[in-house]
């Protein structure tokens, strides 16, 4: 995260009696103590929404949103301060997902001097855009719009928005992390089929966040054919067999090989021996075998301790691990969001889910970390 801030090690200036203070050495001096409150909200805090910046629709809906004040802190360690509630018109009208981001400004105030301004405040800029937020933005809410005349609405099921409702699923939080920050991205092939467990999925980052000295960034369904560089795990499960297309087994070799990590999780919804098979194909294409785990190995013991992977309502073979992939068919991905293959499931098997589930992504998060370490 300090990429882009820290090149070396920052120089502080150190004054004497007699010493001759020009532009050059009042901004080192100044920048000193700028780069410091940079390095402890990274440090400390981590990119993201630290409290605030709620979005409402209007009341009677219209096409605005509001957005409430709070605090963030970008990717740079800016911090971007709304002091006051602000009302956004979407001006949008194109059919498709918007989305509304907010990043640090820094404007000219009031000063100059032979016509170069000197004095600057730290200010913020909301933009709309049909673009994934940029490097330097950080998500407040996106709207899946369907015209450019419906009316803008809060959800009525925050976990499932439907179409012109506000989806806060994507929000990143600002909070502790000192152990590492874990990019989660959701399997999306051309085939048929599609992604199961989303609601699963933002449950189990959510107690990463809430639970673990780690942060869990989940950025939903990810296409095999896009840019996977700014991800270190993907998970895996279809509604029975698969069939990626060659230039989808390329994009996740090339995942793999860059230290990447792949989860493959069964459903019983499903018909999961299907996926199953598929998937063992799949790791023999890639040649990475699975194999059956063993009782030592430390996916069972890297934050919560286990004897052996739980099983959820009393489903599940043994776990198979390889070289930078796993694979199971306990129903872990409905688990994590309180369902199941029985009516009931219990909450000692929800919680071991999450348990084990956080395990995969910790032990997966330090296979690609030690990749980039020692390549």
């Amino acid at each position: 995260m300090l990429k882009g801030i820290l090149q070396g090690s920052i120089e502080r200036v150190k004054g004497f009696e007699g010493m001759r203070v020009d532009a050059t050495v009042w901004n080192q001096a100044h920048d000193f103590h700028f780069y410091q409150q940079m390095f402890h909200n990274l440090g400390f805090h981590g990119a993201g929404i630290a409290s605030g910046l709620e979005v409402f629709a209007q009341n009677p809906p219209g096409r605005s949103l509001i957005i409430s004040p709070g605090i963030a802190v970008d990717q740079r360690g800016y911090p971007i301060i709304l002091s006051k509630k602000e009302v956004y018109p979407l001006t949008i009208k194109k059919k498709g997902k918007v989305y509304l981001n907010i990043q640090f400004a820094e404007v000219p105030a009031e000063g100059s001097s032979q016509g170069h301004p000197y004095r600057f405040k730290q200010a913020y800029r909301i933009q709309e855009s049909q673009n994934p937020p940029g490097e330097f933005e950080i998500e407040l809410a996106q709207v899946e719009i369907t015209g450019e005349k419906e009316p803008i609405t809060d959800a009525a099921d925050p976990s499932h928005p439907q179409a012109n409702r506000i989806d806060l699923r994507f929000r990143n939080y600002a909070g502790g992390h000192i152990r590492g920050a874990i990019s989660l991205g959701q399997v999306s092939w051309e085939g048929e089929g599609g992604a199961l467990h989303l609601d699963g999925l933002f449950q189990l980052t959510n107690h990463i966040n809430n639970q673990t000295p780690y942060r869990a960034e989940f950025a939903g369904p990810v296409p095999l054919k896009g840019d996977l560089n700014g991800f270190n795990l993907l998970y895996f499960s279809a509604d029975g067999s698969f069939k990626l297309t060659a230039e989808e087994e390329k994009s996740l070799a090339k995942f793999l090989n860059g230290g990447g990590f792949l989860f493959g999780n069964g459903c019983s919804q499903v018909p999961k021996n299907e996926f199953g098979f598929a998937f063992n194909d799949l790791a023999t294409k890639l040649k990475r075998s699975l194999s059956q785990l063993k009782p030592d190995h430390p996916i069972l013991k890297v934050h919560y301790p286990f004897s052996y992977p739980p099983q959820v309502s009393g489903e599940g073979r043994p776990l198979m691990i390889g070289d930078g992939l796993v694979y199971c068919d306990a129903d872990y991905g409905c688990a994590w969001s309180g369902k199941g293959a029985k009516v009931g499931i219990s909450r000692e098997e929800i919680r071991s889910a999450l348990e084990f589930g956080t395990n995969v992504l910790i032990y997966g998060y330090h296979n690609w970390l030690r990749h980039q370490m020692t390549k």
